[in-house]
C-alpha cells in the first residue's frame, strides 16, 4: 500500500499537462522513475517528491498547487509537529 506522499505524487503525475520527460529533466529524476511511481510499481522517496515539487514550482504559478499538494502529503517530523 502506498503512503500519502506516493499517492500525492501519483495524482500529480497523472493530472499534469507536462510530460514525464520534461518533469524528470527539470527535477533531475529519470523519466523511468516517474513512470514507475505513476504506474504503482515504485513508491516516491522524500528526495524525489521534493525534487518534483521544486520542478513544478519552477514551471510557474499554475503548478504551485500541485507542488503544495506533494509537500503537504509528506510525513511530519516530531519537531515539525511540536512547532504547530
Amino acid at each position: 500500500m502506498a503512503d500519502a506522499r506516493t499517492r500525492a505524487v501519483r495524482e500529480v503525475l497523472s493530472a499534469t499537462s507536462v510530460s514525464l520527460l520534461q518533469l524528470g529533466t527539470l527535477a533531475g529524476v529519470p523519466q523511468s522513475t516517474l513512470s514507475r511511481i505513476r504506474s504503482g510499481h515504485l513508491n516516491a522517496t522524500a528526495a524525489v517528491a521534493e525534487a518534483l515539487a521544486t520542478a513544478l514550482e519552477r514551471l510557474g504559478t499554475s503548478f504551485t498547487q500541485a507542488a503544495r499538494k506533494i509537500r503537504s502529503a509528506a510525513p511530519r517530523t516530531r519537531a515539525q509537529r511540536r512547532n504547530r
